[in-house]
């Protein structure tokens, strides 16, 4: 028992180490069907897209923004966006819902705000 323990505290100080917990929780990003959505980033970004957006979302990457794109509903999906230049991330809770509200572009600080 005392070895799964250390094994344990060992796993979650490589994980604080790693600059993920700087993750708080998601940030809840909606998205209308067929409009883009801008969202503006403190530095270059790395975006991690489950699978199973193929087809559904398209995501593009311009300097210090992002555009999304979704051309189907979909229910909150976990995104991974990552800086390039240092460990900073963030976890987006994605969705897409037919709409007509227009949304306002995001723009995404350091400390997640």
């Amino acid at each position: 028992m005392t070895r799964w323990v250390v094994i344990v505290l060992a796993c979650l100080a490589a994980f604080n180490a790693s600059g993920l917990d700087e993750v708080a929780e998601p940030l809840a990003v909606t998205l209308n069907v067929g409009a883009e959505r801008r969202i503006d980033w403190p530095a270059a970004v790395e975006i991690a897209m489950p699978d199973s957006f193929n087809g559904v979302l398209t995501v593009q990457n311009l300097q210090r923004s992002s555009y999304w794109l979704a051309r189907a509903p979909f229910p909150p999906t976990r995104v991974w966006v990552r800086e390039l230049d240092s460990d900073h991330s963030w976890l987006l809770s994605v969705s897409a819902a037919k709409g007509e509200r227009e949304l306002r572009s995001i723009t995404i600080e350091r400390d997640g705000n």
